[in-house]
């Protein structure tokens, strides 16, 4: 949920299922990296808010460059 409300008005349905399904694989990645490390955070902030936001940051970023670059997303209408 906390991936895509911020990008609806620019991706198509297909690509937040698809960020949001490798979100989720990056959550549970650092989460089980966190606890080999033991490092200590009980309620998975570092995984849910730091990695899975820093994928979703620069999949966004290079999606809403590509449909800048194409002035698609300056219409302010939701994206076909």
């Amino acid at each position: 949920m906390f991936r895509r409300p911020a990008s609806c008005p620019i991706i198509h349905p297909w690509e937040s299922l698809l960020i949001g399904a490798v979100g989720a694989l990056v959550t549970i990645g650092c989460d089980v990296l966190l606890n080999r490390l033991q490092v200590d955070d009980p309620v998975a902030a570092v995984a849910v808010h730091g990695a899975s936001g820093a994928w979703v940051g620069g999949t966004l970023g290079k999606i809403y460059k590509n449909r800048a670059d194409n002035n698609s997303i300056f219409s302010w209408q939701p994206v076909n």
